[in-house]
């Protein structure tokens, strides 16, 4: 069993089927995703958290600053 290898995804409320506003994988270090994004506008976004393996699975921490 491999270890979990997160995903995070930002997108605009109104579009989170489209493109990304942001993507990362692995820049918080080892399978550790950091993304950094400064909206150009107030509103709501989603943020989705995957797995960069199909079948993957595992704990993970969300934490979202200002």
């Amino acid at each position: 069993e491999g270890s979990f290898d997160p995903v995070v995804a930002l997108y605009r409320t109104n579009d989170r089927e489209g493109e990304a506003l942001g993507r990362d994988d692995d820049s918080g270090g080892e399978m550790n995703s950091l993304l950094i994004y400064r909206p150009d506008e107030t509103g709501d976004y989603v943020v989705r958290v995957t797995a960069f393996a199909a079948d993957g699975r595992g704990a993970y921490t969300l934490r979202v600053t200002q």
